[in-house]
């Protein structure tokens, strides 16, 4: 049985009663339905898991309870009830629970901002393992926000995320040797990792092959990321019409632009600007389903 399989069945169980289910099937559950995987309960049916998981006591799910409640995900916002919970679950030893309360108390959301504090937990919690800590660690470290800057410090934290699977780190700290390197060996060995990123969904990193194509003049390779943009950037309507521009780019005049009619159109559905959603809008129907003529004639306005 695989454990896609595991999982929907935990579903059907909980369907049925939540009691009868695991925690772990509980929280696998929560994050599913926070990212719409199991049908379209979103937020609500997401806190209800993560309260009966948190029953236990298991600190995971006291986190992401806890965060429910700070953020009022699925529920009304309760800051206390929140901060409680993910102090809670530090308490027990949630590495990821330490990193929050680290987060909060450098950014000073909801809680006294106190730097010092929030670099300490963080730190405690990096060196527990926590990616999340390692990321804004090296943040921090890089642009010296808060802290002294130390971009030697930073990239070491990257790798370590890197290293232990992080797909953002891996995306980051590649970019970073490939941007300081002249060797072009180095630089394709670089490149090839953040393409991986970008097979690994990671929009960032599709954005940044799908400029380095138009860079080179790789249509094939343009349109092959442009593509996987429509599938990663959900609602960010800057991703999307950014991809659009650089496909028309490389494509040129007279390029196939169908994928970028897609991209436009979808950022138009998403866009809170009604005159730029009006205007692609309005040009995709003048290209109807009349073939790609009509389509690239379409995209000529644009340009």
């Amino acid at each position: 049985m695989t454990i896609e399989q595991d999982i929907f069945d935990a579903f059907e169980r909980y369907q049925k009663s939540p009691v009868g289910c695991g925690t772990e099937d509980l929280l696998d559950l929560g994050r599913m339905y926070e990212v719409g995987a199991v049908l379209k309960e979103g937020s609500k049916a997401a806190f209800e898991c993560y309260r009966h998981a948190a029953e236990s006591e298991d600190p995971e799910a006291m986190l992401e309870l806890g965060l429910c409640y700070y953020h009022g995900t699925g529920t009304e916002m309760d800051r206390s009830k929140g901060y409680n919970l993910i102090l809670r679950a530090s308490e027990l030893g949630n590495m990821d629970a330490t990193a929050a309360l680290g987060s909060l108390y450098v950014s000073g959301d909801g809680v006294t901002k106190n730097v010092e504090r929030g670099l300490e937990l963080l730190t405690r919690a990096s060196e527990m393992g926590s990616i999340n800590a390692k990321e804004e660690l090296a943040h921090m470290y890089y642009f010296g926000d808060g802290v002294e800057m130390d971009q030697d410090l930073a990239i070491a934290l990257l790798q370590s995320a890197a290293d232990n699977g992080a797909v953002l780190s891996t995306f980051l700290v590649n970019s970073l040797y490939a941007s300081q390197s002249d060797d072009p060996e180095v630089l394709r060995m670089r490149m090839e990792k953040v393409k991986e990123c970008s097979d690994e969904g990671l929009i960032l990193a599709t954005m940044s092959i799908l400029n380095l194509a138009v860079h080179h003049g790789d249509e094939e390779e343009a349109e092959k990321r442009a593509k996987m943009v429509l599938e990663q950037a959900e609602d960010i309507a800057q991703f999307l019409y950014d991809a659009a521009m650089m496909l028309i780019e490389v494509s040129g005049r007279d390029g196939d632009t169908e994928t970028a009619i897609e991209l436009l159109t979808k950022a138009a559905e998403n866009e809170d600007d009604k005159e730029f959603s009006d205007m692609v809008k309005e040009y995709n129907d003048e290209a109807g389903d009349e073939g790609k003529e009509k389509r690239k004639e379409a995209v000529k306005k644009l340009i």
